[in-house]
Formats: structure tokens, C-alpha cells, sequence
């Protein structure tokens, strides 16, 4: 028998996961939606007007408002002929929502800028529904610091400014998210959503299908009565896209670095850039069995495991440390450091986060872009840590509380004060 007034600690809501509602960083501040709404939109300005410009100029040089990057013509020319009536090739296919949207921008009379205002206004809702997951999994605050990581980090704004899909990318890989977690509470509207969201994000990049997948399962299988049967269902579907994916032959109009089975052989763990024109590359055992279809790449990490596992973890690890030797000494410190910082306090605000379906929901959609990172040559330019960065935003967050909580409380105990804080929030 629970004696009265005992609390039970395995009945923790998703409000006071984490942290406590009565936020460490401002304990009587109760931030509305609309005043995060005007403080989004005021420092998303802010960082593309007055911060971004500078920031450019001194890692990577001048900036201009609607800039082309070396994959640019994948989109812009597939736009035009498809604007000329050709129907998109075979790889074309694989962005066709970003095909679409530029051409739809240049039918209009807007240019390349309608796309990149397009970009910069989506980042608006996305940070948004950052907003409303950080203040559901901890409190309001928390879910204002990552709205404003969102918009506020200038090696994620800075893409805004791009002609390529990252940056819209990942404001639906935010989206879909959202719409996850609230399709899974049964919220009015939310299957709706994330069926709209997912699907554009199928279309917008070629990993974009695994995003949407992925989404999927976690909703439906969160919301099954019968997880053991729908899951089996699930690895069914999700094995038949393997294997469909293993016999199929390289696509079209992809260079070689690209190529799954040409990089593995030639070992390219990060694509060409500027400090080295012709990639990183590590050796790899000679094979001249390897063809060109994505099952030869299986065969070749069977016959040679270790290699293999040394080449997608060396890729991984240039992405997610965003280290590119024969960059700027400036940009090898910043990135880094900062990546490093952000890695370290998602883990922090993974700890504190008691909100599990919030944490199964970022898994679920995280592990297939790591999986993705693995399987391609790094970025020269690091842009695809946009995959998966956003999605550690909340966590993030959860952490900048956590840690400062844990020090204000440190600080009132050295100095005699009691804290105010109640103990359930130091637990």
C-alpha cells in the first residue's frame, strides 16, 4: 500500500521530463507561441542580414543571396528541361519536389531567389515545431533555445542561401518529425500532416524515402495494438526496399563518387573539394570482381568485412566531425568544436529527457541518415550534417538547461544558499 502523499516515480508526464517547468535559465518565464513566433522570425533576420555575411566571407568567402553550389546544376537543369516539356531522368526523379519547386519559382518570374526565400521561410515553421517538441518534452524555455539553435547556427543558415536541397531538407526532416509525435497522440490533423510532410520529403533528396519510412513505422508501430505482428510486417517492407535497392543498378547521371560500389572500391571516404581536388581516399583490398550494381558493393564488404567497416566509419566520422584537412585553420576549429559541443549536450539532454517516445521517434529517424552517411562519401562541404543535426535540437536544448541547472545549484550550495529549486529537479 503507496503511503499518502507518496509519488510515484515511474509515472513521470512528458511536461516535467527531463527538466522541470519552472525553467533554470528563467524560472518566471513563461515564453507564448507568438512571442517565440516574433523572436524566430527577428533572429532568423538577424543572423541572414547582419551575422551570416560576415560569417561567410570569413570562412568560406563573399556571399551573395541566392548562390549556386558545385551540385547545383543536378537541380537547375533538370528545372529547365523540365520546363521545356522533357520528362526527368531516371536520377532527376529521385528530387523531383525540388525540381519542381525551382521550376515552378522560374515560371513564375522569380528566379533562383523565389527558391532561396522559399528556404529561408521554412525555416520559420520548422523551428516552430521545435518550439512545440521542446516545450512539450521539458518546458517552454527549452523549447525556445531550440528554436533559436535551429535558426541561429550559422553552419546550418548559411545553406539557406543555396541552390540545393539541404536546407529545405532538413526544415521537412523537423516537420515530419513533429507530425510523427503528433499523429502518435492521435492529434487532430496529424496523420494528415505527416503523410503531407513525408511525402515531400521522399521527394526532395534521394534518402529522403528512408526519412519518410521511417516516420511511418514509428507512428504505426507506436500506435498498434499488436507491435509484435505490425513490426514483422514492417521488417517484411523494409527488407523487400533492400533488396530492391541491392539489385538495382547504379543510376544515371551520378559521378563516380557517388557510384556505392566505385567508392567502396576506390575507397573515397570524402567527396572533392577545394582542399583536395581529388577527394580523400584510404587504400582498399584490389577486387576486380566489383560491377556497378549496389549488391556487388555487399559482396565485396563480405569478402572483405574489415576494410569495409574501416572505409563507412572513417566517411561517418569526416561528416559528423565536419574536419576537412586543407580547409581553413578558422573552419577546422569552429566546426569541429562546435559539432563536438552540440554532440555533447544532446547526450546530456538524451540523459535528462524522460520523454522515451520523443527519444525512439529521433532514433527512428536518425540511425537510416547515419546508415546513408556510411554508404557515401563524405561532403566535402560538410552540408550533410544537415541531415541529422536538427534533429538533435531539442535534445541540445535539454542539455544547455540541465548543465546550467546543475551549476546554478552547485554554485547556491558553495555559497550556503539554499536552492530553490525543488529536489525532483536535481534528480
Amino acid at each position: 500500500m503507496r503511503r499518502s502523499g507518496a509519488t510515484n516515480p515511474m509515472r513521470s508526464s512528458p511536461a516535467s521530463s527531463g527538466v522541470s517547468r519552472r525553467s533554470a535559465l528563467r524560472p518566471n518565464l513563461r515564453p507564448t507561441p507568438l512571442f517565440v513566433l516574433v523572436l524566430v522570425v527577428l533572429a532568423l533576420v538577424i543572423v541572414q542580414v547582419l551575422v551570416l555575411p560576415v560569417f561567410h566571407r570569413r570562412l568560406y568567402g563573399p556571399m551573395g543571396f541566392a548562390m549556386k553550389g558545385a551540385d547545383s546544376p543536378r537541380y537547375i537543369d533538370p528545372a529547365n528541361r523540365l520546363r521545356a516539356g522533357h520528362l526527368p531522368s531516371s536520377y532527376d526523379v529521385l528530387s523531383s519536389g525540388y525540381v519542381a519547386i525551382i521550376a515552378l519559382s522560374k515560371l513564375l518570374g522569380l528566379g533562383l531567389a523565389g527558391v532561396v526565400v522559399l528556404q529561408l521561410a521554412m525555416a520559420v515553421p520548422a523551428a516552430m515545431a521545435l518550439y512545440d517538441i521542446g516545450r512539450k518534452a521539458a518546458d517552454p524555455v527549452v523549447g525556445l533555445l531550440a528554436a533559436l539553435i535551429f535558426v541561429g547556427n550559422p553552419f546550418v543558415a548559411r545553406w539557406r542561401h543555396y541552390v540545393l536541397t539541404d536546407s529545405l531538407f532538413e526544415s521537412f526532416v523537423v516537420l515530419t518529425l513533429w507530425a510523427a509525435l503528433r499523429a502518435r497522440r492521435n492529434k487532430t490533423g496529424g496523420v494528415l500532416f505527416l503523410v503531407l510532410t513525408a511525402s515531400v520529403t521522399a521527394l526532395l533528396r534521394p534518402n529522403g524515402g528512408l526519412i519518410a519510412l521511417a516516420a511511418v513505422t514509428y507512428v504505426v508501430l507506436a500506435r498498434s495494438s499488436h507491435r509484435l505482428r505490425t513490426g514483422l510486417a514492417f521488417v517484411a517492407i523494409w527488407a523487400s526496399l533492400g533488396a530492391v535497392a541491392l539489385v538495382a543498378t547504379r543510376l544515371a547521371n551520378v559521378e563516380d563518387f557517388y557510384n556505392i560500389p566505385d567508392g567502396i572500391r576506390r575507397g573515397i571516404s570524402v567527396a572533392p573539394y577545394g582542399g583536395h581536388p581529388n577527394g580523400i581516399v584510404i587504400s582498399m583490398p584490389r577486387s576486380s570482381a566489383i560491377g556497378s550494381r549496389n549488391i556487388d558493393a555487399v559482396q565485396y564488404a563480405i569478402v572483405h568485412p574489415v576494410a569495409t567497416g574501416r572505409l563507412f566509419m572513417t566517411r561517418t566520422l569526416y561528416e559528423i566531425s565536419a574536419i576537412r584537412p586543407g580547409s581553413s585553420q578558422v573552419y577546422n576549429l569552429l566546426a569541429p568544436t562546435g559539432l563536438c559541443l552540440t554532440y555533447v549536450l544532446a547526450l546530456v539532454g538524451g540523459m535528462r529527457c524522460r520523454d522515451r517516445q520523443l527519444l525512439i521517434a529521433i532514433a527512428a529517424l536518425l540511425v537510416p541518415q547515419l546508415f546513408v552517411l556510411g554508404s557515401v562519401p563524405a561532403d566535402g562541404d560538410s552540408r550533410y550534417i544537415l541531415w541529422f543535426i536538427p534533429l538533435l535540437g531539442v535534445l541540445t536544448a535539454i542539455g544547455i538547461e540541465s548543465t546550467f541547472q546543475m551549476l546554478l545549484a552547485l554554485r547556491r550550495r558553495g555559497s550556503g544558499v539554499a536552492s530553490p529549486l525543488a529536489p525532483s529537479d536535481l534528480s
